[in-house]
């Protein structure tokens, strides 16, 4: 993933945590510091970062080779 606007802009990094019920992503190095010195991630938008690749798994390929076969 790479962000695309923010304080964050142009850091890449891998996705932790997805929170569904806030629409919210969270990514690996968005970190902020807080008044204790203790970091925590700061969540993103999703329509502020740009996916550039997908994780592979058996699933995903089991359904890409599905597909190619139908057209």
């Amino acid at each position: 993933m790479r962000v695309l606007k923010g304080d964050f802009k142009k850091l890449e990094g891998d996705v932790t945590k997805v929170d569904t019920k806030r629409r919210l992503i969270y990514v690996s190095g968005v970190t902020l510091s807080k008044a204790d010195g203790t970091q925590i991630q700061r969540p993103i938008r999703p329509y502020n970062i740009m996916l550039l690749s997908l994780a592979e798994d058996k699933e995903r390929t089991k359904i890409l080779e599905r597909r190619s076969k139908v057209g």
